[in-house]
């Protein structure tokens, strides 16, 4: 009997702690929110039938992957600088360096 007696206190306060109200939860959503009207229910035929129009197929990832390599190709010529240029960069670069060591020297 003791057994039944602490499985229906345990299954009561369980029951009990379930009541509890949550502020985390209730504090994230914004005024506006607790305002809304209830969302509109709509039966699950509804929603499923529609599932099958934007399906991916064979097509859509041949097209996907032609954009990505094509955007690959794009990006691989913005990596690269015309002869020359690196090199003019590093050159302006090292004399603009000595020129502000030269300065902080002098102050």
């Amino acid at each position: 009997m003791t057994f039944h007696r602490s499985i229906s206190v345990i299954g009561l306060l369980l029951a009990l702690s379930a009541c509890d109200e949550f502020p985390e939860l209730d504090a994230a959503a914004s005024d506006q929110a607790k305002k809304a009207p209830y969302p509109e229910l709509v039966p699950t035929a509804r929603i499923t039938s529609q599932a099958t129009v934007n399906q991916i197929t064979l097509e859509t990832s041949e097209s996907v992957q032609g954009q990505s390599d094509g955007l690959q190709q794009s990006a691989g010529g913005l990596n690269q600088s015309p002869s020359g240029v690196n090199e003019a960069l590093e050159t302006r670069i090292e004399s603009l360096q000595e020129r502000a060591e030269r300065l902080r020297e002098q102050e």
